[in-house]
């Protein structure tokens, strides 16, 4: 693990016009720096200087966007390879693939605890109605909207088999994968968060974690897939042997670990 400064700036924070031209900003105001592209509602780039990164950050938000600094820990590929959970994405498929998209997600509102909300606080109402009935191209794994992913029959044919993973067919070749089990909070006695916990209704930061995300035994008690949003659809943690079976899937992004340990708070 590297530990780093990350600037972030989500889609749902910054004013219409400024999102709309982030690309253009980044090229001026940050040459040559890399920047993740990786999530289609957020940018952001890490620096190892946090003197730098504050720095940065001023401009940017002179240039008109909402940046938020965090001292993060980088993972490396170590840290994916030993990590029990790994997060899991798809890819955008470039095009619009959901017809019904306003109409299945209703927004949740504001967290009652932390009063937090961000464009992930909905719920699926009712099943996509996807417009292709194979992923686009070649991709297996693609993103849906709310944060979600669909996978293809293929893959679908082999996730049947796993503990905690819920498949909804959206057409002959395209289905649903979302998480029975949600896991909100990290394990107290051995996450260390500098500042405020996480909310316990919502799951959001108030702090930054310092190393690894850990969870007990207890809380994902043997499910193959978690979820770390109430919707069940978004922030998703696969196992290792979800891991296995998905492996070379065209489309499939891993962004994040959590790992597991053994203690029974249920927080």
């Amino acid at each position: 693990m590297i530990t780093t400064s990350t600037l972030t700036m989500y889609e749902h924070e910054q004013p219409a016009s400024a999102w709309a031209g982030i690309d253009d900003v980044l090229g001026d105001v940050a040459p040559g720096l890399p920047v993740d592209r990786s999530l289609e509602f957020g940018r952001s780039i890490a620096l190892e200087d946090a003197a730098e990164a504050e720095a940065l950050a001023a401009r940017l938000r002179d240039a008109g966007l909402v940046v938020e600094v965090a001292r993060d820990t980088v993972l490396e590929d170590s840290d994916y390879e030993m990590a029990e959970y790994v997060g899991i994405y798809g890819t955008d498929p470039g095009r619009k693939l959901v017809r019904n998209e306003k109409r299945a997600l209703a927004p949740t509102g504001p967290c009652p605890t932390c009063g937090g909300q961000d464009a992930l606080d909905v719920r699926q109402v009712e099943p996509f109605e996807v417009k292709e009935s194979v992923p686009p191209g070649a991709l297996e794994v693609v993103a849906l909207p709310g944060g979600g992913i669909a996978v293809s029959a293929r893959l679908a044919g082999l996730l049947g088999e796993l503990s905690g993973v819920r498949l909804t067919p959206l057409s002959p070749g395209l289905v649903q994968v979302t998480a029975e089990r949600v896991v909100l909070v990290p394990c107290r006695t051995h996450t260390t968060v500098r500042g405020e916990p996480h909310c316990p209704d919502c799951g959001r930061a108030r702090g930054d974690v310092e190393g690894y995300f850990w969870v007990s035994d207890a809380q994902v008690a043997g499910s193959d897939l978690v979820a770390r949003n109430r919707n069940g659809m978004s922030f998703l943690f696969a196992s290792r042997r979800m891991l296995d079976l998905l492996a070379g899937a065209e489309g499939l992004t891993t962004y994040d670990v959590m790992r597991l340990c053994q203690h029974d708070d249920l927080q």
